[in-house]
């Protein structure tokens, strides 16, 4: 007797286990990732080199940077499904580990940028 052959369905093929990224998924990531660690670097080398008034326009930008940082990595997680920078699909705790990190990172370089200007460094 002949067995009838079994073809794949959809039902038993795989799950696709990788996303695909769109252009502005992939905007979104490198903005969080890179160009806003950058950004925030830049602001604070200003604001040592500022030999004016304690709070600069310098300051301004650095705090809006991280403002705008904050919103960019949760639409990022929660609307666009992102990942982690180590490529492990982001939860909303990895978003709030995120916000602690930058929020704390963020006044720690803010203040050493401004005690090694007061100091004259």
């Amino acid at each position: 007797m002949h067995k009838p052959e079994k073809h794949p369905t959809l039902a038993s093929a795989p799950p696709e286990t990788t996303r695909k990224a769109s252009g502005s998924g992939c905007l979104i990531r490198l903005t969080w990732l890179l160009l806003g660690n950058v950004a925030l670097l830049v602001f604070a080398i200003l604001i040592l080199e500022h030999k004016g008034s304690f709070l600069s326009l310098n300051d301004l930008g650095f705090w809006a940077t991280v403002g705008l940082l904050i919103p960019i990595r949760y639409v990022d997680v929660v609307c666009l499904h992102g990942l982690t920078a180590s490529g492990e699909p982001a939860t909303t705790s990895h978003l709030r580990k995120y916000v602690l990190v930058l929020l704390s990172g963020s006044a720690a370089a803010w203040a050493l940028a401004h005690a090694a200007a007061y100091l004259g460094a």
